[in-house]
């Protein structure tokens, strides 16, 4: 086995193809069987219709003549149910203990890869394994946290350690690519995109946006502003933005934030004295059935960087035929049917909520280029990207 290599970066697998060279290829591009192994550390408790599940069974459908493994804790069991039929080796009782961890990854997983002949090994966290095989980690999830705790130094020990194990990132988001390679220890153009793609949840009718429109805001219109882990002083970024709109419109529209985690002491403080505080309601749930309701039901979305599957999110959006405030650059595929407006810009922030409050031609405008850029991205298409990313490992 070899892995191609960047000369840019040693231990880093390079692939050279465009993505849609990729799609292009032959279902199976490869010279061999393998044996594959994925680590579920990072995904056991991801409900059914998540990112990480569903790309695993269209993964699976792929698999061919390889075998695949799935490593697993042993209090991990729904999986047994998800995954019938799939070969499960436990790798010891769950643990977050950062000893148990190293342990685990660096002798654990690496004598059952040995004892199973592993020529791949797959993981939803930047946790490779110390074996000499090719090894692909999701990069988004760690991103994110790391970021949220502001622990940059902990998030760059842990991108030297993978390049260490022929350790290839991937990643669902163009912004997150871009925000790593920015950190210095990994280069861009090594960074493998796997294209994202939204939830399958039925979309509300009619009646049920009234009455999700009527139990959250008494039947007024709204923005949903949505992050998993707001970063500081965002969400006082968005209520000026929001008191703008409000002074200019004079409409009854309100603000709806969706996030999964409390308020700060700073944050309440700020609320309880906020001009437009009976215009805003804060929601502290990371169910994603409901997060789909609520965004079919919203009159415009407001997007931070700091989302779980962040790029999912944001088809999500367009695909339900809704309009989407990024609140960053997100640097992808679809920039042209989504407005961007950087936190702190109040005046840019509120100028889009008008547009989308008043300019009904517009947006109509958007939502039809929303839907027609999304239908490139499907769960099939992103799981030949990962095989294809996989089989060039192998030669």
């Amino acid at each position: 086995m070899n892995s191609l290599n960047s000369p840019e970066e040693p231990g880093l697998v390079f692939f050279p193809e465009s993505h849609s060279e990729i799609l292009r290829r032959p279902d199976h591009h490869f010279i061999k069987p393998m044996t594959i192994a994925i680590d579920t550390k990072d995904v056991c408790e991801h409900s059914e219709n998540s990112f990480s599940i569903r790309l695993l069974k269209e993964f699976l459908l792929r698999s061919g003549g390889n075998k695949l493994l799935f490593l697993k804790e042993s209090e991990c069991e729904n999986f047994h149910s998800l995954f019938p039929g799939i070969n499960f080796l436990t790798t010891g009782r769950k643990t977050e203990s950062r000893l148990s961890l190293a342990y685990r990854y660096s002798v654990t997983i690496p004598a059952l890869l040995k004892k199973n002949h592993v020529d791949v090994f797959l993981s939803f966290g930047i946790r490779p394994a110390s074996a000499a095989i090719p090894q692909f980690l999701f990069a988004d999830h760690d991103y994110l946290v790391h970021k949220k705790n502001k622990n940059v130094p902990a998030l760059k020990k842990k991108l030297r350690k993978a390049t260490n194990y022929q350790g290839r990132l991937l990643t669902t988001s163009a912004f997150i690519r871009e925000e790593i390679g920015r950190l210095g220890v990994i280069q861009t153009n090594t960074i493998c995109l796997v294209n994202p793609f939204s939830q399958l949840y039925p979309l509300p009718g009619e009646q049920e946006k009234n009455a999700i429109k009527s139990f959250l805001t008494g039947g007024k219109e709204f923005f949903l502003c949505i992050s998993s882990f707001p970063e500081e002083n965002f969400l006082i970024h968005i209520l000026k933005a929001f008191s703008l709109f409000k002074q200019r419109q004079h409409s009854s529209f309100k603000l709806v934030f969706l996030t999964g985690r409390p308020l700060s002491k700073e944050e309440d403080a700020k609320l309880e004295t906020y001009r437009y505080r009976d215009d805003v309601v804060y929601m502290e749930d990371n169910d994603e059935k409901r997060k789909a309701n609520l965004i079919t039901a919203a009159r415009g979305c407001i997007l931070s960087p700091f989302t779980n599957d962040l790029s999912s999110v944001m088809t999500g959006i367009l695909g339900a035929g809704n309009i989407l405030i990024c609140s960053f650059d997100p640097a992808e595929a679809f920039n042209d049917c989504l407005l961007i407006s950087m936190p702190e810009d109040h005046k840019r922030m509120a100028g889009h909520m008008a547009l989308i409050y008043k300019d009904e031609k517009y947006r109509q405008q958007l939502i039809d280029k929303g839907k027609m850029a999304v239908r490139a991205f499907s769960v099939s298409s992103s799981a030949k990207m990962l095989w294809c990313c996989v089989s060039d490992a192998v030669k």
